[in-house]
Formats: structure tokens, sequence, C-alpha cells
């Protein structure tokens, strides 16, 4: 299932946030793997809540 919303808000707020926009770090920030950020970059998934909350 997508996610295109998301998705779409995933990279709205990263960009909000001023974080640096590499794969490598928002996975170091959020304490995921590079591959679930390309997930949430391409809403293929949502993040489990308790990574929802890092992120938020």
């Amino acid at each position: 299932m997508k996610h295109p919303d998301f998705a779409k808000r995933f990279k709205q707020a990263v960009a909000h946030a001023g974080v640096e926009d590499t794969q490598e770090a928002l996975a170091r920030l959020f304490d995921v793997s590079t591959v679930t950020i390309w997930s949430y970059r391409n809403g293929e998934k949502l993040p489990h809540m308790n990574t929802a909350t890092r992120i938020a």
C-alpha cells in the first residue's frame, strides 16, 4: 500500500527542521536503516509508533 501523503509530509518536515537531508543522516537521527528512510520518502511504508514520535 502506498502512502503518498506521508511521503510528502515527511519530506516537508525534514526541510522545515533544517536537518541534513541524506538517507544516512536521517537514519542515524531516527535510529532506523537507510532502507527505511527510503521507504518513508517514497511512501512505501509508515513508521511504527515509537519511530513516529522520534520523527515528530
